[in-house]
């Protein structure tokens, strides 16, 4: 996924539940490597609402992205430069790119 994530040129866009601090860490120097060219909005789920996502994670990425909250997220998309998708049931963490059994469907060039 991260290899997924580093392909942006412009814009990434992240919807999942959780954020690990370690993918947190890597997402940073992604966007530190692209000379802060990069926009990437995020849409998680609240640590107050959901205890397991990881607010050193989003204390992190508040500092360079625009993060938006939403109670009951489920949903894991992934967009790259609004035409590459990812649509899975992984989270951003380190057991979802990592260890879990996961499941996904990648859709690239999508305005072709």
């Amino acid at each position: 996924m991260l290899n997924f994530i580093r392909s942006a040129q412009n814009t990434i866009e992240i919807i999942s539940p959780y954020i690990g601090f370690s993918i947190a860490k890597e997402i940073v120097k992604i966007f530190k490597a692209s000379k802060n060219k990069l926009k990437l909005t995020i849409i998680t789920s609240h640590p107050s609402i959901e205890p397991a996502n990881n607010a050193e994670a989003l204390l992190l990425l508040s500092n360079y992205f625009e993060i938006y909250h939403l109670r009951n997220l489920h949903a894991k998309i992934y967009a790259i430069d609004h035409k590459n998708f990812l649509i899975t049931s992984a989270n951003l963490t380190s057991p979802g790119m990592e260890s879990n059994i996961e499941c996904g469907l990648e859709i690239l060039d999508a305005q072709s």
